[in-house]
This record gives C-alpha cells, sequence and structure tokens, in this order.
C-alpha cells in the first residue's frame, strides 16, 4: 500500500527532493518520487490528477532514477584510437595533402596500424575513425606512390606517438582499444573510462570524451 506523505513526516534526506510539482509516495520501507500534474480530460468534470515516477530515494545514495528503457539498435565503436590521434598526429594528413594523394584513406589506415587494429573494413567500421572520416574504401588498391607514402606515414605516426607519449606509449595504445561510444536511443553516449587511462589522459591533457552532436 502507498502512503503520500505530507512535508513534515518526511526525513531530511526525502525532504531535500520534494519540490513544487513532485509528491512522494512510502511503500514497504522506501520512499518514491513522483511528478504530478493536473490535466483535464474529455468527459471529466474535474481535473484528472497525473504521474511520471522519477525514482525511489534512499538514505545512501540519494534519487535513484530508472533505467530508461531501449528503443532500437544500439551501435557500439571503438573510440580511442581516434581521439587521441585527432589530438597528437593528425596533422600528418598534410603528408599524403602534400603528395596530392588520398589523404584521408592513408590516414584512417595509419592510424589503425599504429593503434593495433588490423587495417580492414570491418576494423575501420566498427571504429569511430569511420564517422569522422565516413565513405572509405579500406580495401580499395593503392598506388605505387601511395604504398610508398604509407609506409612514410606510419613510420611518422609512430615516431611522433612515442616522442608524445614517451614510456607511456605501450600502456596508451593497449588501454584505448578498450575505450566505446555507444550510440541508444538516438543519441551517443561515452563509455566509462578506465581509471588508468583517465590519469593518462589527465597527464597529456586528451579528451577522449565526445559531444553527443559531434557524430
Amino acid at each position: 500500500m502507498h502512503n503520500t506523505y505530507n512535508m513534515k513526516d518526511l526525513p531530511e534526506y526525502v525532504l531535500k527532493y520534494k519540490k513544487k510539482g513532485t509528491s512522494i509516495k512510502y511503500s514497504r520501507g522506501n520512499y518514491y518520487l513522483y511528478k504530478t500534474r493536473s490535466q483535464r480530460e474529455p468527459g471529466k468534470k474535474y481535473p484528472v490528477l497525473k504521474s511520471e515516477y522519477l525514482g525511489v530515494i534512499t538514505e545512501d545514495k540519494g534519487l535513484i532514477t530508472p533505467h530508461p528503457s531501449v528503443n532500437g539498435d544500439i551501435e557500439v565503436l571503438k573510440s580511442g584510437a581516434i581521439l587521441i590521434a585527432e589530438q597528437t598526429v593528425s596533422e600528418l594528413l598534410k603528408v599524403g595533402e602534400f603528395y596530392q594523394q588520398r589523404k584521408e584513406l592513408l590516414y584512417v589506415r595509419s592510424v589503425l596500424y599504429c593503434f593495433g587494429y588490423r587495417e580492414t573494413q570491418l576494423s575501420y567500421e566498427n571504429n569511430y575513425i569511420s564517422k569522422l572520416y565516413p565513405n572509405l574504401n579500406i580495401l580499395s588498391s593503392l598506388s605505387d606512390n601511395e604504398e610508398r607514402t604509407l609506409t612514410r606515414l606510419k613510420r611518422q605516426m609512430i615516431d611522433k606517438l612515442k616522442v608524445t607519449f614517451t614510456n607511456d606509449w605501450e600502456r596508451i595504445q593497449i588501454l584505448s582499444q578498450y575505450l566505446y561510444v555507444v550510440h541508444v536511443n538516438s543519441k551517443w553516449r561515452n563509455s566509462v573510462i578506465s581509471c588508468e587511462l583517465a590519469d593518462l589522459a589527465t597527464k597529456y591533457k586528451l579528451d577522449l570524451g565526445i559531444k553527443e552532436d559531434d557524430i
């Protein structure tokens, strides 16, 4: 059975969530928070009270909101490699541009290689890099000049990453493979970042998050 409480009946940890337009209900030792409003309905003489469940209030955790239902498909992409590359080696796009070659294709293949991924269409499509540099055919044939540029670009990129991150490069390369972005309920969200990678990001002033409208 639910009981709606008056303000004076509420403990302090519950009272702070009691705002205008909300109500508190108590059931089986728990306090539940609801958003309330009244609205007119056809055939009803008086306004009808409507309520929306906002969560359960506990003394140790405060307000615990319900998990939203998932609508539609969920897409998960690896994001660490390109987020780090864009902040450290993105100027190397100019290498392909200088030789008037397919700079984005050469750059993307180099990033995948340097961060330990196979240079395949599947690796590309399952990586956030495919959102920043879309519609690439990773396995398209390269000219002899592009092959030479790709070899040069990979070497320059590895050298730059090692200089930038010194003795931390190997750990950053490994940990970056466990960072994701998730598309759920029509929005992109960041995954949880490991404590070690978060510390390294702080050390090297890296931003490993994305804004929801970035992709």
